[in-house]
Parts: C-alpha cells; structure tokens; sequence
C-alpha cells in the first residue's frame, strides 16, 4: 500500500488554511472580531442556525447539529478530513486533491517490498480459490455453493465478496498452513477507489457447514499485509456508504456483513471476531463517528466489550450505540426474517446510546445482586422467628427492613 510521508502531510495541511478551504463551500463569518472561530451553516445537513464552526486557531472544524468533523482536534477534524468527507475521496486521494490546489507536488513514499510481496501472494491464493468454487465439475465446490446459497447468499454477493474454496491438494501450494483443505475463503479486501485493482491482504476460512468444529473460522498468518486485528471485514465495499451516511454498523462475523449488503444495507463491516480491537476502532473512526453495535447482549464475553472497547471508542472520540438482536438471532438470520425495511425500523426503534446500555445494565445487575444477598438473609433469619413472642418478632422484623433497606 502506497504511503504519503509525514513531512508532505503537514506541508499540505500548512498550505490549505483551513478557513480558506471551507469558505469554497460554506459562507463562513466571524463569530466576533478578536475570536478565531468561524461561523457558517453545515455543508452536510441541512440548517438555518450556524452550527458549524471553523476553529481558525486549531485548524479544525466541527457541526453542533450533526456532529460532522470532530471536538477531539487530534483526529477527524482537520482539513484532509473535511476534503475526504465532503468530497468523498479516501485519505490519499484527498491528500493530492489538496496539494493540487496548493501547488505542492504529490509524491508519495515507495510501496513497502515486504507488504506488496504479502498482497501479490494472498491475491494469487484468492484467484485460485476463487476460480475453484465455480468449478462444476468438483463436487466439493458444488456443496460449497450449496452451503453458501442455504444461507441466504444469491450469487452476485458470492462474486462481489470474492469468496473461494480452497483446493483438497492446497498443500501442493502453500506448505506454511494446514487444516484449510475443503474450507470456503473469505478474503479480506484493501481499502481501494479501484476494486477491480483491489488486493487480497490476507484470508479467513470456515468449513462449508452449519456446526463446523470450534474454532468455526481458522485465519491467515500475520504477514506483513495481514493482520486481522488490524483490519475489518468488508470495509472496501462499506467505505463509500459509511461516510454519505456518517455512520456504520459493526457485526461480527462475515455472513452478516454480506447479507445487510445484499439486502441493500451496504455501511456494514464486521470485526473478525468477538472483540474489537483498538486498531480496529482507529481504523472505524476514519470513517465516521457513529457506530452501531449489532452483538449478541447475552454472550459471557460482553462484559469486554462494555467496559474496555466501550472505554476506548470514548476516549477516542466515537459516538457507539447499541442494538441487542432479538431472541439470539445472527443479522444475516434477523434481515432474511423480517427484511429490509422492518430491519431499518428495528434498529431505529431499539438502538440506544452503548454507554446508556452499560449503565443500564450495570444498575440492573447490581439491583439484582442486592435482592439475592437480601433474600438469601431472610431465608436465614425467618424460620428463627418463628420460635419468639409477637412482640420480639416485630421488633426484629423492623431491624431487618430498616438494614436491608426494604
């Protein structure tokens, strides 16, 4: 992957004031003469108030009514992000967008040797595969489709996630791997404006059937392209719709990334996994800010992702929210049940904020904690009185209700 030195992103940021920039799109005022905030109306949503600020000083830019840029002027807020956002380019391409205007020449850094290796590598794998689950004449890709198709994927959603199926004599070509002979590929994409260039970095695979052996899904190794915790499952298809919409959906595995996409929900990335990583966080907010979280609520492994993944989207500047899937369903299962539209209307109607849901959450359990500690001292207690006088029994009772707060 192609990468623009540090030096040049500063020059570009020096040489487009940010005010400046702006001003091409928003009629921007001063909010009082001494003051270096800029007042203009929001160039993404629609308003008549003036909620968006351009902070000349900290050359950052954020909208008090729909959160466009960001109050965190350390990221999402400076002016490649709002050239990315209002534009719609990738990071690089909004980096040359403005060096452009400024007349700074573009030249970025050498693709690293070891990196390109690694792409070059996985994608030659992926086309193999590829081309193997659409071999009629193996019957092991026959089943595979057929395990693909009874999940709900049409053809057109296998193609477009290049999906494949690794060959049974897979050891004839790669020696550094086992135990992925007979297993569907889900390759894991870079983030391109060029899909049709776009490289594999690196793959994870599963067992065309419904109760596959645990682990369900085994992964690539890391390489110098692949790192799955780094990384996130459709994200070169989602890229484009995340940002119209500034926001995203994360789910976990890639069956419910690709089914919201076939049903037309396309700002849909999963994580690789049950947790979220940092990396994989950083990477998010990139993107947008807002983010749903379509995980199973009751899981045992939740309490991670409530407290450390919760934490580390706050302190970064994320706005998560929380939608608990009803009755233990998968999204890919959720969508084809109730479709599209009711799916929309689902997670509009029970999404709430993940730090309400955490609070929620935690009082509730502590509620709960408390009543079990209160009847299980009753249950030690009651059958004792049984054995005094009336008067002794309410006297003792009245202590009891008084320290156990009932």
């Amino acid at each position: 992957m192609v990468k623009i030195s540090d030096e040049l992103i500063n020059k570009i940021k020096e040489s487009n004031d940010i005010v400046s920039v702006i001003s091409e799109y928003v009629e921007l005022r001063k909010s009082s003469p001494q003051s270096p905030i800029w007042v203009g109306r929001c160039p993404f949503h629609n308003e008549k108030d003036g909620s968006f600020k351009v902070n000349e000083q900290t050359q950052s830019f954020y909208c008090y009514g729909c959160g466009a840029g960001s109050k965190d002027v350390s990221s999402g807020s400076d002016v490649i992000s709002f050239i990315q956002d209002k534009e719609g380019l990738s990071f690089v391409d909004a980096c040359e967008f403005l060096a452009n205007r400024a007349g700074i020449p573009f030249v970025m850094e050498p693709p690293n040797p070891k990196i390109e290796q690694a792409k070059k590598e996985a994608t030659s794998h992926n086309i193999r595969y590829f081309k193997n689950l659409w071999n009629p004449n193996n019957p092991g890709a026959v089943n595979a489709l057929a395990y693909l198709r009874g999940r709900g994927l049409n053809d057109q959603t296998i193609r477009d996630f290049k999906l494949g199926l690794v060959p049974q004599d897979e050891i004839k070509y790669r020696n550094n791997i086992v135990d992925i002979a007979g297993k569907i590929a889900f390759p894991i994409v870079e983030v391109t404006n060029d899909p049709i260039k776009a490289a594999t970095l690196g793959m994870s695979y599963r067992l065309p059937q419904n109760n596959p052996p645990e682990p369900k899904y085994k992964n690539d190794p890391t390489s110098p392209a692949f790192n799955k915790g780094h990384l996130l499952f459709g994200l070169n298809h989602a890229q484009k719709e995340i940002r119209n919409k500034k926001e995203g959906i994360m789910v976990e595995c890639y069956f419910g990334t690709m089914m919201l996409h076939q049903y037309g929900i396309k700002n849909v990335v999963s994580t690789m996994g049950t947790m979220i990583s940092e990396d994989q966080i950083k990477l998010a907010k990139k993107y947008a800010k807002k983010w749903y979280i379509l995980y199973d609520a009751d899981d045992p492994g939740r309490n991670a992702l409530f407290n450390r993944v919760l934490s580390k989207m706050l302190e970064l500047g994320l706005e998560p929210w929380f939608a608990p899937l009803p009755e233990q369903e998968d999204p890919d299962e959720f969508i084809v049940r109730v479709g599209a539209d009711e799916f929309k209307k689902w997670l509009q109607d029970n999404a709430v904020p993940l730090l309400d849901y955490y609070v929620e959450k935690t009082l509730t359990e502590y509620e709960r904690t408390i009543k079990e500690k209160q009847t299980a001292i009753l249950k030690k207690i009651m059958p004792l009185l049984e054995h005094i006088n009336p008067y002794e029994k309410e006297v003792i009772n009245s202590l009891i209700r008084k320290r156990l707060g009932l």
